[in-house]
């Protein structure tokens, strides 16, 4: 994960990319490891893994080869009538669009929002200072879903994960980049009283228990099978697929999610020692052990000993991720009954498509590929209009008789993730409510206003560029006030080990 996966016509015309869980342990999809850029071959299947995506997703095609379900329109009427009101924009325009077991998750929920039903788990596995719009999209979704559902949230930032898989980051730099990347995520704004943001390296030893659980539940041969590992792969790789499933369960949350495990301890004055005391004395002493000495009897002990270890409380889990995370959590589903836990459910999201052209995932590495959190409005406005690839006619009455390409059309692609359903439009040419009435139903959501403007050649590529700065400067600008209010202190409070359900 680290973090990185929550219906109407999904518009799979206007093909978009879009990223945090694989059905029966060998009949999965075989997954390659990531591939070096001079072992890729052209005209190759698309390729979807937790660690690489390249080409042109057929999201249907996804759907069939995961074994995922498709949200369809009774799942979005059911959980309208949950919510009371409308669903995220993201749901109704297909960018949220998969999902495993959702439905059955809805149906414990039985219309109320108490948060004691579910917990949200979702992650990030940070790899630059700033995190970019790309990953802005799963957490955004993460924070509707627990503003409406009231439920807690459990963050994983995997920072183990890129000291394994990349190879060049340094331990101490992934720690600062972790700090930087955490400070994006409160900023989006989640409730500190049922947020919980955790880095592996710190949190591991208290949730290690579950991992081993999973570790022995899982054969090498399935996780090559699943993940596509080789044998010259370094032993973390392999067994890193078992930390990223063990958040899926709530006894990884001891403090948090559930009771402590044992006794409660309390702190107590250190009392007053002789200085001629014995050794044992001193210790039993320090620990405030002296006082309990004797009130045990052996054959009590023994008979507690006896007892049966009362069984944990068992959270139902929901996943938001995007869909190239989903082998990780499909083989944690195949192995969840079997260790006595709940399924975890999945919500999927489509990936927001590179700036450079709609058959690559954004990705932070690749120059002109995305705008940063801590862009200012001069680069985004320079980043897009230098580098976003559009499906404009090649010459402008190429374009008004035969219309733009919206399937290629990336200034497109990415309004459809982030323009407000009722934006008002009326300043663009193309756009007016005159013209969109002349394509019945697509007077409400501004964005399909758009698109039909575009395929029927009435908006041209620069509008559709100047939609979306104006668009991004305010989205980046928003989130970099609020990213300036957070602070150590208030890291180190979400970072806390405490409970937060109520």
């Amino acid at each position: 994960m680290h973090c990185s996966k929550m219906c109407v016509d999904i518009h799979l015309k206007v093909m978009t990319l879009g990223k945090h869980a694989v059905s029966g342990i060998c009949a999965t999809a075989n997954l390659p490891a990531p591939e070096q850029p001079s072992q890729k071959k052209e005209n190759a299947e698309p390729v979807v893994t937790p660690w690489e995506v390249q080409g042109k997703v057929d999201y249907d095609k996804l759907i069939e080869k995961f074994g995922c379900t498709k949200i369809d329109n009774s799942l979005i009427d059911k959980l309208r009538e949950i919510i009371k009101c409308e669903p995220h924009i993201l749901i109704r325009r297909g960018i949220v669009f998969s999902h495993r077991d959702l439905d059955a998750l809805l149906k414990t929920v039985n219309g109320t929002s108490s948060g004691k039903e579910f917990y949200l788990y979702t992650g990030r596995g940070p790899s630059s200072e700033s995190m970019h719009l790309g990953h802005l999209v799963p957490f955004t979704f993460t924070l509707w879903l627990q503003k409406k559902f009231g439920v807690p949230l459990v963050i994983q930032i995997t920072d183990d994960e890129k000291f394994l898989f990349k190879g060049k980051i340094d331990q101490d730099d992934m720690e600062r980049i972790s700090i930087e990347n955490i400070k994006d995520i409160i900023a989006m704004g989640f409730d500190p009283k049922k947020t919980f943001i955790f880095r592996n390296y710190d949190y591991l030893g208290r949730m290690y228990r579950i991992v081993s659980k999973i570790q022995k539940s899982i054969t090498a041969s399935q996780a090559r099978n699943c993940f596509g590992f080789k044998m010259e792969d370094n032993i973390g790789m392999w067994a890193f697929p078992s930390i990223q499933a063990a958040p899926c369960f709530s006894d990884a949350f001891p403090g948090v999610l559930l009771p402590e495990r044992g006794e409660g301890t309390t702190q107590s004055k250190e009392p007053e020692t002789p200085e001629n005391a014995s050794i044992l004395q001193r210790i039993t002493d320090y620990f405030g052990l002296s006082e309990k000495k004797n009130q045990t009897s052996p054959k009590a002990s023994k008979k507690s000993h006896k007892k049966k270890e009362k069984k944990t409380e068992n959270i139902p889990c929901l996943i938001p991720c995007a869909i190239d995370q989903d082998p990780y959590f499909r083989l944690t589903r195949d192995i969840a009954p079997r260790l006595g836990y709940r399924k975890p459910a999945l919500i999927h999201a489509v990936f927001l498509p590179s700036l450079s052209g709609p058959e690559t995932k954004m990705s932070g590495s690749v120059e002109g590929s995305c705008i940063y959190l801590t862009d200012t409005d001069a680069d985004i406005k320079r980043k897009i209009n230098k580098y976003a690839f559009t499906g404009g006619g090649q010459t402008m009455l190429d374009h008004l008789e035969k219309g733009g390409h919206a399937d290629i059309d990336v200034p497109l692609q990415w309004l459809r993730f982030f323009l407000p359903w009722d934006y008002d439009l009326s300043r663009f040419p193309g756009c007016t409510a005159t013209e969109a009435s002349e394509s019945p139903g697509l007077e409400a959501d501004s964005w399909e206003r758009l698109r039909w403007g575009y395929i029927t050649g009435r908006l041209t590529s620069a509008t559709l560029k100047a939609i979306l700065i104006e668009i991004v400067q305010k989205t980046v600008r928003e989130h970099r006030e609020a990213r300036a209010l957070v602070t150590d202190e208030i890291v180190r409070e979400f970072m806390r080990v405490r409970p937060i359900r109520d």
